[in-house]
């Protein structure tokens, strides 16, 4: 697997392709991280060009204080998803996402790019944004 930018598509930020080899899962997490204050809700809006390409929240979970830890991608709830047809310049189809996920108190999340390389071939992942709502 391999990932670099792309062409835009709703805002001016570059999409990231992911060349992901036919029937391999891949996984691609940011690099950045975020620590839950307290008990909340993640927002997670997005486009992506595959039908069953994911951006989801990650729990960090690590085994030491000093570890990178590893990253497991959570099930969201969808909210919304709606399959745009041929709203790209190029014509490809696009699917807008906004999900939710309780988050805990003290845990630290990240967002991650999941697909199953259905097909094989890049994937496309865009506008991605994640909020978090304390309660």
């Amino acid at each position: 697997m391999t990932a670099r930018p792309g062409r835009p598509l709703i805002s001016d930020w570059p999409s990231i392709g992911v060349d992901a080899a036919a029937g391999k899962p891949f996984q691609l997490n940011a690099s950045s991280q975020f620590k839950a204050s307290s008990t909340g809700v993640a927002v997670v809006v997005s486009a992506r060009s595959h039908p069953k390409g994911r951006v989801t929240i990650g729990e960090v979970v690590r085994e030491g204080p000093d570890t990178a830890g590893t990253v497991l991608p959570l099930r969201m709830m969808k909210s919304f998803s709606l399959p745009l047809l041929g709203q790209s310049s190029a014509g490809d189809t696009w699917y807008l996402d906004s999900s939710l996920r309780p988050v805990e108190a003290g845990k630290t999340y990240t967002v991650c790019l999941t697909g199953d390389g259905d097909g094989g071939g890049v994937q496309y992942f865009a506008d991605m944004i994640c909020y978090y709502f304390p309660l």
